[in-house]
């Protein structure tokens, strides 16, 4: 699949989706945990859990299976810019928040915005825009940078329709190592996660 799709232009496809988060606005609620920590956890593993979302192409061509990737979100700043919080994926959502937290107060701290250039590939993306739901989206890439593989996701604002918490995601990745069928593996994982919990 890779060879078909690596020597296009824009070898990218995005999907969006209205993803019920009811359980996880349930379990943040009932145990007195940040909404976004456990989404972002529930993302984190999601993606860890579908090989073909771990896969990065490099500059000089190399294709790399990370045995883990670690989420890059955009916080808000007192001054209203943002800049970019790396967090160290753990499978224990203890762990992983402290993690997150103790990032997001360091980076927040730093005098200037702060954000990712890219030099390593074993991360993803993520964006949340929590001040409007969306139908569709689209990704800042650097058209002629085929090597620039990093899965990108956006959560939007969530909306209660029919009794559910249904929040907007958008997710971007490497047609070349990720199919449709790659992503209901995504979102079946987030399920589960939800099932265990």
């Amino acid at each position: 699949m890779f060879r078909q799709f690596a020597g296009m232009d824009v070898p990218f496809f995005s999907v969006t989706v209205p993803l019920d988060i009811t359980f996880l606005l349930e379990k943040a609620r009932a145990e007195n945990l940040p909404f976004f920590g456990l989404s972002l956890f529930a993302i984190a593993r999601a993606l860890n859990a579908v090989e073909a979302l771990r896969y990065r192409l490099l500059p000089d061509g190399e294709i790399v299976l990370y045995e883990k990737i670690d989420p890059v979100y955009l916080a808000l700043r007192e001054d209203e810019a943002i800049t970019a919080v790396r967090v160290p994926f753990a499978n224990d959502f203890a762990a992983f928040d402290a993690a997150r937290r103790e990032a997001e107060k360091r980076t927040l701290a730093m005098p200037e915005p702060w954000f990712y250039r890219g030099d390593e590939r074993d991360v993803f993306f993520l964006s949340a825009v929590p001040w409007f739901s969306f139908s569709g989206m689209s990704h800042p890439i650097m058209l002629g940078k085929k090597y620039d593989s990093i899965v990108r996701l956006t959560l939007g604002k969530y909306r209660w329709q029919d009794g559910k918490a249904i929040m907007s995601l958008d997710i971007q990745s490497h047609h070349g190592f990720v199919d449709g069928f790659r992503l209901a593996q995504f979102f079946r994982e987030i399920e589960r996660f939800g099932q265990e919990n």
